[in-house]
């Protein structure tokens, strides 16, 4: 057992499972600008071709990546104030190897640390391991492709 487990079973009390995923690079938001607004019917188009967008740009990713290891790279979607947002902010501050956390009842991004992990984020979200995947109720999604 890593001692990752070992302490979140302690501070959860229930068993959990832990998924390395090493150093991950936070991928760009290229929808949120601050306080502009571009109105109601441009931010629904938007929204919808996000939606149509991430997979294809996704499985690009696993089909052009080279044979060697690259760095996993977090890219959040969903609505502009999701907690994927949230979660993706949260990693992009983050120096040390990233593991998600899962109990069940909850979820978790820790940064793996000595003597101690540090949780980055901790709430209740859906996991897909094919692909990583963190799903939120609020239609935010975090996927944590190879880069």
């Amino acid at each position: 057992m890593s001692q990752v487990e070992q302490y979140f079973e302690g501070q959860w009390r229930e068993p959990v499972r832990v998924v390395m995923l090493g150093r991950v690079k936070v991928g760009r938001d290229r929808r949120r600008r601050g306080d502009r607004s571009l109105g109601c019917v441009a931010e629904a188009v938007l929204e919808i071709l996000a939606h149509l967008a991430w997979p294809v740009a996704a499985l690009w990713e696993f089909v052009t990546v080279p044979k060697r290891r690259r760095k996993p790279v977090a890219v959040p979607s969903g609505p502009a104030r999701g907690q994927a947002f949230e979660a993706a902010a949260g990693l992009r501050e983050c120096g040390a190897e990233i593991a998600v956390v899962r109990g069940a009842s909850r979820v978790a991004l820790v940064e793996v640390r000595d003597p101690e992990p540090v949780v980055v984020w901790q709430g209740v979200a859906q996991w897909s391991s094919s692909p990583a995947c963190l799903y939120w109720e609020d239609g935010s999604m975090l996927l944590l492709a190879p880069r």
